[in-house]
């Protein structure tokens, strides 16, 4: 009875140290060195640039930069539950080329409906910015990796990168 005790608490303890090392963090094997270095270079040369001005996460991990392109006349403030239309564009560095900026999600008039979603249903760097938008503000933000995918990234967004929007407040639905 002791010996099938000892036995079933070593398979045990084999199956708990296969699943810890299973789930070890290899973002570092997927994302080369270059590449995060690359998104931290572009993140430092925005937060250097006299142009964009230093927004706080309103989750406290970190700093948006922005420029306004276009001053709205609303006066309506936009909160975490607000719903909103929105038109942007998405723009990452291009992992063939890291002197360019790649599209990887738009949403433009005139060619489209506005997009609509809650504020909060965006990474929070593009809600932070939200947040501090009126109705036909529009913006360039940029958002650091931490305030977006994170090291795992997100479908064809590779972690740690810092992402680039154009985006603009069509109307606020509801406050």
């Amino acid at each position: 009875m002791k010996m099938k005790k000892n036995w079933f608490i070593a398979c045990m303890m084999l199956c708990t140290l296969m699943i810890a090392t299973s789930c070890s963090d290899d973002d570092e094997e997927t994302v080369s060195k270059e590449w995060k270095e690359a998104n931290r270079q572009a993140f430092y040369d925005i937060s250097a640039d006299k142009n964009y001005t230093e927004l706080k996460s309103l989750n406290n991990r970190g700093s948006i930069y922005y420029k306004v392109l276009k001053t709205g006349e609303g006066t309506e403030p936009i909160y975490y539950n607000s719903k909103v239309a929105i038109y942007y564009t998405g723009y990452m560095l291009n992992p063939s080329d890291y002197s360019k900026w790649l599209i990887f999600d738009k949403n433009e008039y005139p060619e489209q409906d506005p997009y609509t979603s809650l504020a909060s249903g965006f990474v929070a760097g593009f809600t932070t910015a939200l947040q501090y938008m009126k109705e036909g503000d529009r913006w360039e933000i940029w958002i650091p990796y931490q305030l977006a995918y994170d090291a795992s990234g997100y479908n064809a967004i590779p972690g740690y990168s810092t992402l680039k929007f154009e985006l603009e407040v069509q109307s606020i639905l509801t406050p």
